[in-house]
């Protein structure tokens, strides 16, 4: 039995082992891209696209959307072409980078047959396959996510300056790809403070990575004429996540649905419009104003709306599986197909993940590792909890908890009985934390597909 076991995680060991994976993914992701291309990009990635291209250009507007993507494919539309392929190859390039980075996070916190692993669940992870082809943020803040981490990871062990210039320049470019990343700086500063004793340095990533956020505060202030918080969307999202008029449960539904659609208040469509009506650098303002006034107002509806947002970003990912049937007319059974191995594949990591952390032992992955990567999801995560939530908001913490995830599955491959039943039997709040934990899982899942499909009001 135990020659079996080896000879089942030997090819995890091999030093090939993630350049094939790796090669896997992007034939698969090639394929993706040839067939997708032929429609044309449409909603945000057309957005990303448009304002890559204004970019390019040197026009002068007001930044509605992020520019972090936009920054990045503007380069490759001007050496290459403007076209809408370059922008999904230019997406497809950072696969490449996001695969690296995974590798050399997990291969440090855990070994290399669980680095492996979690190479091989992101290569054939659907909603991964089909985001690495769009002009889409998910994929580039995950590969800052993970840069974010790894190199806070070094550069706190090994007081390495350079690392945490790199860590800087991560945490600066992911916060102009989503601007909420920004509480991930004095996540870090603390995380190097703690553990290299030193203040000067756990300061380095902070500057570097809010000269960066300064740069464009400057040039995005020259365009529009007036300041903008990275962009104008920020304060406008938090708004439609907490008006009079929000869902309790589907605290995105303004962000999909505008004012005059089906199903929008006539209410909300009259206040939106009184907001409209002012100058755009008095809008921000007004939405801040209107926000801050309801949740003073209605702190429980606040509070209970939080909790809910919390439930739904850990519900499994439609977006993928949707998109295919409803934006490129594929095949209802090929979408659906997709949707089902999304939710399996988000499950299965969840689960492993919990399962992880409920049985972890310091000879699987150690203290720090474990607390860098739950402080970063945390923190990620945090402001859609306060604004609006969606699942298609956790798709970038996923790798970070892709990595617990592969070390339990290396685990349950190689010593099953050792793995769960040596920490559970010693410790009742484990088993107890641990079935409660499951129990969760599945009521949000059960929660959300019974609010999407069946629609109740909420």
């Amino acid at each position: 039995m135990k020659q079996g076991i080896e000879n089942l995680t030997a090819p995890l060991r091999h030093p090939a082992t993630a350049l094939i994976i790796v090669s896997v993914g992007l034939v698969l992701r090639l394929g993706a891209l040839a067939w997708l291309s032929p429609t044309p990009l449409f909603a945000d990635a057309r957005s990303y696209h448009r304002m890559a291209l204004q970019l390019a250009h040197g026009e002068q507007f007001s930044p509605y959307w992020p520019p972090g993507l936009p920054y990045y494919l503007s380069f490759f539309a001007r050496v290459f072409s403007e076209s809408e392929i370059i922008s999904r190859s230019g997406t497809l390039l950072l696969y490449v980078v996001f695969s690296i980075l995974l590798y050399k996070l997990a291969k440090r916190l855990t070994d290399m047959a669980a680095a492996n692993l979690a190479l091989l669940i992101f290569s054939l992870y659907p909603s991964y396959i089909h985001l690495s082809v769009e002009s889409l943020t998910e994929l580039p803040a995950a590969t800052c996510l993970l840069a974010t981490t790894y190199f806070a990871y070094l550069g706190g062990h090994r007081r390495s300056w350079l690392a945490l210039c790199v860590t800087g320049l991560a945490l600066g470019w992911l916060s102009l790809i989503r601007p909420s990343a920004i509480m991930l700086i004095p996540l870090v500063a603390a995380y190097v403070v703690v553990r290299t004793k030193r203040v000067l340095l756990s300061a380095l990533p902070c500057v570097v990575a809010l000269v960066i956020i300064s740069c464009w505060l400057y040039k995005a202030h020259h365009m529009a004429g007036h300041f903008v918080m990275i962009n104008q969307a920020n304060t406008r999202n938090v708004f439609f996540g907490n008006n009079p008029h929000t869902p309790l449960y589907r605290t995105w539904w303004f962000g999909s649905h505008g004012p005059g659609e089906p199903g929008v208040p006539d209410a909300y469509t009259a206040l939106h419009a009184r907001i409209k009506q002012l100058p755009e650098d008095a809008q921000n303002q007004a939405y801040r104003n209107a926000t801050l006034d309801y949740v003073l107002a209605q702190p429980d509806l606040f509070l209970l709306r939080t909790v809910n947002r919390i439930r739904n970003y850990f519900a499994f990912d439609t977006y993928s599986g949707s998109v295919l049937i409803k934006g490129y007319r594929c095949n209802k059974v090929t979408g659906l197909l997709v949707l089902g191995l999304d939710a399996i594949f988000f499950t299965a990591i969840l689960s492993l993940s919990i399962l992880f952390l409920f049985t972890r032992t310091p000879s699987v992955m150690e203290k720090d590792g474990v607390t860098l990567i739950l402080a970063t999801v945390c923190a990620y995560a945090m402001p859609y909890w306060f604004s609006f939530s969606y699942p298609r908001f956790h798709i970038p913490i996923m790798p970070l908890l892709g990595i617990f995830g592969a070390a339990m599955l290396k685990q349950l491959i190689e010593q099953p009985r050792a793995s769960l039943f040596g920490p559970l039997a010693h410790s009742a709040w484990r088993r107890y934390g641990l079935v409660l934990a499951f129990v969760l899982l599945a009521y949000i899942q059960i929660e959300w597909i019974f609010v999407m499909y069946w629609r109740p009001a909420s």
